[in-house]
C-alpha cells in the first residue's frame, strides 16, 4: 500500500473536527486537493466542501456514507467507499494532479 506522503504529497491530516478543518482551509491558500469523510464527529463536512470548491480545491470524498444520501450538488464529485482501496485512490489523485497541471490550475 502506498502512502500519499511517500509520493511527495504534503498531507495535512487527518483532521477529525469540522471546525478545525474549516480553520485550516481558511489559513492555507495552496491546497490542491482534499480527501473528506462525509461525517466528522456527527457533523457533515459539506460546508467545508463548499468552501474548498469555491477556492478551486479538488474535493474527493472517502466515506462509508452512501452517495445517494449526499446533497445532489456533491454526488458528481469523486467518491471512494470504505474500506478504502488505496491503490485506486492514489491512481485517481495522480490523474487529478496531472489534469490540473495540464489545465494550469495551481
Amino acid at each position: 500500500m502506498t502512502r500519499l506522503d511517500d509520493l511527495g504529497a504534503r498531507v495535512l491530516g487527518p483532521i477529525s473536527y469540522l471546525e478545525h478543518a474549516m480553520e485550516v482551509s481558511k489559513a492555507l491558500h495552496n491546497i490542491d486537493a482534499a480527501l473528506l469523510d462525509v461525517n466528522l464527529h456527527r457533523q457533515t463536512v459539506f460546508p467545508l466542501a463548499r468552501e474548498l470548491l469555491e477556492k478551486n480545491v479538488a474535493v474527493v470524498f472517502v466515506s462509508g456514507h452512501s452517495r445517494a444520501l449526499m446533497p445532489h450538488r456533491y454526488r458528481a464529485l469523486p467518491h471512494f467507499d470504505k474500506p478504502l482501496n488505496m491503490t485506486l485512490l492514489v491512481d485517481h489523485l495522480i490523474k487529478l494532479a496531472e489534469a490540473r497541471a495540464n489545465c494550469g490550475v495551481q
